[in-house]
């Protein structure tokens, strides 16, 4: 089961403010079997020990490290990820343990209206939870363990409540009454191989020993759009002049695409063939289907999500509102995210650039919007310059560099 990773990156796209925790107060014990008898945070009534916060801390601290690690020290030059920055208020490390209570947070939250989904502690299944507990502690390299004391017990009763967490949060989404329409979601596809200047270039080098010049890429275009017309497949052809026909979907009407390749092929039917260009690059296009049901099946799907999420988010911003005070210890501020190496011993790391659509930090950068400041009182230490923007979509891509590791270790369903 994928729950773990599901709700990490599900649930944190609910508004929240994430603080930074700095101040002085209690100290980290020195021993883990300690951890258990101190209290991280508290939630209305309910403590909230160190040892689950740092297992849940340490457990995506491990998959970030095995992703970006050598990324950041790198390629980047930073001696530690930790040590880089997240925005201008804060460290990833500093980013990694407020987001580690916010997840404890709305596990709570969202176990505390399990029984308007007429849903219970009952509801989950203790031998999976268990059963799911032993294998991932089995799966641990045993270097985690100088970092948490967890053991398949305790982890077990962890789960159940984040499984029970999971379930509330499909409940209500499963309960969302969305409508879709097919402005939103009607695709056409294409075939489509592009001819720059530069391809023009490496052929003129390439020619260079006949001394003949290369067609431009006009011309070469022109040539191939003749080629497509007459009934040769882009595919083969695209091969045979050492280039890839891409394949893309696009909405049938998409006022906000402006995209040279969508709005040259738009207004085309199933077989048409387009040439046109952009800039200094030619393309020649192919339409596959001008209603690809497949893709417009998969648009449905994934704009019904989005809808459902919203009214998620809604809801939930509500729950969160109305919860009981969240307060974070100032020993979890004490506790080091790292002191300069890795948790478990360097293998081999993955060292590519951020994906599309990340920031430089490896993490999503779109933010969700503001809810409730974290509480603090006497006994608790309160944040300084923190920034009031939240950075809960980030989760999406730290619970990401877990995700691997979860979903082969745990057939539980749960979150942090």
């Amino acid at each position: 089961m994928k729950r773990f990773a599901k709700i990490l990156a599900m649930m944190l796209s609910s508004a929240m403010i994430l603080t930074s925790l700095t101040g002085c107060g209690s100290s980290v014990p020195t021993e883990l079997a300690d951890y258990a008898n101190t209290v991280a945070a508290t939630y209305g009534d309910e403590q909230i020990m160190l040892d689950e916060a740092n297992f849940f801390l340490r457990y995506q601290q491990m998959g970030m490290e095995s992703y970006y690690w050598s990324f950041y020290t790198s390629y980047y030059g930073f001696e530690s990820l930790w040590e880089a920055p997240y925005d201008e208020y804060k460290t990833l490390a500093v980013y990694l343990k407020e987001l580690t209570m916010q997840q404890i947070r709305q596990t709570r939250i969202l176990c505390d209206h399990a029984s308007e989904y007429g849903l219970s502690a009952d509801s989950v299944d203790k031998d999976a939870a268990a059963a799911s507990a032993k294998e991932l502690i089995d799966g641990l390299d045993p270097a985690f363990f100088i970092f948490s004391d967890v053991t398949a017990e305790k982890l077990a009763g962890w789960l159940e409540k984040n499984d029970l967490a999971y379930r509330v949060y499909e409940a209500v989404k499963d309960a969302a009454e969305v409508t879709v329409t097919a402005e939103e979601t009607e695709m056409y596809t294409i075939k489509y191989v592009s001819f720059s200047d530069s391809d023009t270039a490496a052929a003129e080098d390439d020619a260079e020993a006949e001394t003949e010049a290369a067609p431009s890429a006009e011309k070469r275009s022109e040539l191939f759009y003749n080629e497509v017309v007459a009934g040769g497949s882009i595919d083969t052809l695209a091969e045979e002049a050492g280039k890839t026909a891409n394949s893309n979907s696009y909405l049938k009407v998409d006022p906000e695409n402006t995209s040279a390749i969508y709005t040259n092929t738009k207004n085309y039917k199933t077989g048409d063939v387009i040439r046109f260009a952009d800039g200094e690059t030619w393309y020649v296009a192919f339409v596959v289907n001008d209603n690809d049901e497949e893709a417009t099946a998969s648009k449905v799907e994934s704009v019904t999500d989005t809808k459902k999420n919203e009214v998620f988010n809604e809801i939930y911003k509500g729950w969160q509102d109305a919860s009981p005070s969240f307060k974070v210890a100032s020993v979890w501020d004490e506790l080091e995210v790292s002191n300069g190496q890795k948790m478990i011993p360097e293998t081999e790391a993955a060292t590519e650039p951020a994906e599309e659509g990340q920031d430089d930090t490896g993490l999503n950068s779109e933010e969700s919007g503001s809810g409730d400041e974290i509480e603090y009182d006497d006994a608790f230490s309160e944040s300084e310059g923190a920034s009031s923007d939240s950075a809960d979509d980030a989760a999406t891509d730290s619970s990401d560099a877990a995700t691997d590791t979860t979903e082969a270790t745990t057939e539980a369903e749960t979150a942090g």
